[in-house]
């Protein structure tokens, strides 16, 4: 009878509260207050999620992003050393302050959400929207940094776009560990979930080639023809736009193999490899190892994406790659029954 008098104070405080917020939001239709509507949101979405309604915290987390008409516009602060430092997402009580004080930017913002609808995201085992909310806040974060001086915004946005779509990219990698356990498997989000894997590492190598013509001094790295080239065939364009999935249905891939039989360099593997920004910086040959390596996962995950002509593209890059290291054995391994084709 105690436990179940407790439970039952517990439920009658936390709709309290909850009707408390909703008699709150009412009261700001009257007087439109963006910073205000934030704050009482994410509170209701902390609650939501607490008592394991997931949905609903998502619901508010999503009207963050999407507020009501009246509340527009809404004043940020100009990107912060936070931002560019691609520092982690801000806490709770960090993200609160910010937003009373009114010292937030709208790169923190985004950001906030986003952990947070991530968080959500996984416990309802939506790992396919995670993957599509990924790409969705690089490209709508993209923009932001054109607000730098010339000369920062290519270091700055490359730098970020890295640091965020790389984590990301291997995170997923690691949800498909539960998708590969459901009873049957679903093919269709297995496949869409490969693709948006496959185009966060085409972000993340995109920016890495921007920034290893840069800081590591090799002109030639971007004045290269065929490299430049890659970067604009690449399926993720320079602003962040994404081709639309089509997923097919499973069929025979018309690669063999899915990724086992490409080798990375004898000195190094997946594992083991340093793919913190500074450190593949560091030297022309960890820049090199990076490359392969991102260039070997995107062949993966756009073959199991039934992606097959991108994948092909992204095999043969690979080939060159370890033949241009001097792995002549393995280049011939990989280039076996490649064909050299435009992007389409």
């Amino acid at each position: 009878d105690f436990m179940n008098g407790l439970s039952e104070g517990v439920a009658n405080g936390i709709e309290e509260r909850i009707l408390v917020y909703y008699e709150h939001l009412s009261r700001l239709e009257l007087d439109p207050d963006f910073y205000k509507y934030c704050l009482i949101k994410e509170a209701m979405a902390m609650i939501f999620s607490s008592i394991g309604l997931h949905a609903e915290a998502l619901e508010c987390y999503d009207s963050l992003l999407n507020p009501p008409p009246d509340y527009f516009p809404c004043e940020f602060v100009p990107l912060s050393d936070h931002d560019l430092r691609g520092a982690a997402p801000l806490t709770v009580d960090a993200f609160r302050n910010a937003m009373e004080t009114g010292s937030l930017s709208e790169l923190s913002f985004k950001e906030y959400i986003f952990s947070k609808q991530k968080k959500e995201l996984e416990q309802m085992g939506e790992y396919k929207l995670i993957g599509e909310l990924s790409l969705k806040l690089i490209s709508t974060c993209i923009r932001l940094f054109s607000s730098l001086p010339e000369d920062l915004q290519v270091k700055h946005e490359s730098s970020w776009v890295y640091k965020t779509a790389l984590p990301l990219a291997t995170y997923l990698q690691n949800c498909m560990d539960f998708i590969d356990i459901q009873e049957p498997p679903d093919a269709q989000i297995k496949a869409k979930l490969h693709y948006s894997i496959g185009l966060l590492f085409a972000l993340a190598r995109s920016r890495l080639e921007k920034l290893g013509g840069s800081e590591l001094g090799y002109g030639k790295l971007v004045e290269n023809a065929s490299i430049e080239l890659a970067v604009e065939r690449s399926p993720v364009k320079t602003e962040g736009q994404t081709r639309v999935p089509q997923v097919t249905a499973p069929e025979t891939p018309e690669i063999p193999g899915h990724g086992g039989d490409l080798p990375l360099s004898e000195t190094s593997s997946a594992a083991e490899m340093e793919l913190n920004l500074e450190t593949v910086l560091s030297s022309r040959s960890r820049y090199d190892e990076t490359m392969m390596y991102l260039t070997n996962s995107l062949f993966e995950e756009f073959n199991l994406s039934n992606h097959f002509k991108i994948a092909k593209r992204y095999k043969s890059e690979y080939g060159m790659m370890l033949a241009g290291k001097g792995h002549y054995e393995q280049a011939v391994r990989v280039l076996v029954g490649v064909e050299f084709e435009e992007w389409g």
